[in-house]
Parts: structure tokens; sequence; C-alpha cells
């Protein structure tokens, strides 16, 4: 978390947070610190995607609300 407070804290810079993979509820508590540490966005990456776009829906429906609702 060290890290993520101090790109946080200067703009311009990024965090190198790793892969997040597993369950819905495991993706979410993965973020959710760096949330609460003021993280607005994040750019995600679903290599399946061309062919199978189950995993971008399963993060809209199940895990960006969740999301949403972190900085609270």
């Amino acid at each position: 978390a060290g890290a993520a407070r101090a790109a946080l804290a200067n703009p311009g810079t990024s965090v190198t947070h790793g892969p997040a993979a597993g369950t819905p509820g495991e993706f979410v508590e993965s973020l959710r610190p760096l949330g609460k540490l003021g993280m607005a966005s994040a750019i995600t990456n679903f290599t399946e995607a061309a062919w199978d776009t189950s995993g971008i829906e399963l993060f809209e429906k199940q895990v960006m609300p969740e999301l949403r609702g972190s900085a609270a």
C-alpha cells in the first residue's frame, strides 16, 4: 500500500498492482484497498474478449458496482 499511496499522491505516476484474477469477490477485494486510497480508474485487459465476452460482462455486472462504492 505504501507504493500505491506515493503514486496516488503524485498525479501522473502509476501503480503496478499485478494481475487480479479469481472470483468477482476476490477481484473486488484485491482492488478495494486502492479505491480507498483514491484510485479512480484502472486499466483492465480481458485477453479472451475477441472470442468470449463473458469475462467483461461478469466484470460489468458483479465487480464494477462493488468498486463504485469502495471510495466511500
